[in-house]
């Protein structure tokens, strides 16, 4: 359907466009609050799995979630989320392994370095990286999503 040019109110066309982005923001609004078990609480509410946990790597200190006991499993979110994308998976793989789930720096409960840290994905990846010898652990499982998944 093609844009049909009005005399008041612009045309049809950027009409239905601004009924979209409205739509958009409603509903990006409505995601600044996660739903578990029928519970809303905001995002950046306690762990709903496991406990919080921080570790200091280099200049900046990183959130992360920690929940059960055995071979370390390191759960990576995609790219702008944090460690709640794995809410879902956590309390299940943490009743097999120690399971650490990440929040990005300037994501979450980490530290949002203002300089001195580009935020690409290789910095990211360094950082989550000096997690393991800070935390004493090898051996890790890496699971990830969306670039938390990139390979070498």
């Amino acid at each position: 359907m093609g844009c049909v040019p009005q005399r008041r109110g612009g045309s049809s066309c950027a009409r239905r466009r601004d009924a979209l982005v409205l739509a958009l923001l409603l509903v990006g609004a409505a995601g600044c609050a996660a739903t578990h078990n029928g519970v809303e609480r905001p995002l950046h509410a306690a762990a709903t799995h496991g406990a919080d946990r921080f570790v200091r790597v280099g200049e900046h200190t990183i959130h992360y979630v920690e929940a059960g006991a055995g071979r370390p499993i390191l759960l990576i979110p995609g790219a702008f989320t944090t460690y709640r994308a794995w809410d879902r998976v956590l309390a299940g793989l943490s009743s097999h392994a120690l399971v650490l789930a990440v929040d990005y720096l300037g994501i979450g409960d980490s530290d949002k370095p203002e300089s001195g840290f580009g935020y690409a994905v290789e910095e990211q990846a360094d950082a989550i990286a000096g997690m393991l010898p800070a935390l004493g652990l090898s051996d890790v499982t890496v699971v990830g999503a969306s670039c938390g998944a990139r390979g070498p």
